[in-house]
């Protein structure tokens, strides 16, 4: 688990570096927040790598398992990537319930209501912050249109 640790950490921060520059097109100060995030990204991918070297021991035998950890987090990223590209296909919308659906498979949910509650509250959030609030379009009319 601890060299799976240190290979996620590490592409985060080399996933960073993209967003970064990404954010810095945005006028005037629209990237600050996508930046500031960014910031918090990147300083919790260095305490990962940091906790697996120098954080405590693993148990004995707990190395064999570590090539197990690291399917989930790439299963993760691959359909967090698929849910971006989907984002211009369909919409923001079917994208990530789409997203939400897959995930729960990926990732075993057990508790079905809260994970749809979850979801559902993220995505009524953000609607109501990007869309209504800042009036950024969220794909809406390829899903009405």
């Amino acid at each position: 688990m601890v060299w799976a640790d240190r290979i996620i950490g590490a592409l985060i921060l080399v996933a960073v570096v993209p967003l970064w520059m990404q954010s810095g097109r945005f006028p005037d100060l629209a990237g600050a927040f996508p930046r500031a995030v960014l910031v918090v990204i990147a300083g919790l991918a260095v305490l990962m790598i940091l906790r697996s070297l120098f954080g405590p021991g693993l148990p004995a035998g707990a190395g064999l398992k570590a090539g197990k950890t690291l399917v989930t987090p790439i299963l993760v990223a691959l359909t967090s990537v698929l849910a971006v590209v989907g984002m211009r296909l369909f919409g923001y919308f079917p994208a990530m319930i789409g997203l939400g659906v897959v995930l729960y498979f990926v990732l075993a949910g057990e508790r079905r209501l809260l994970f749809v509650t979850a979801v559902s509250v993220t995505l009524a959030f953000i609607f109501l912050v990007f869309a209504v609030l800042l009036g950024v379009p969220l794909g809406a009319d390829k899903l009405f249109g």
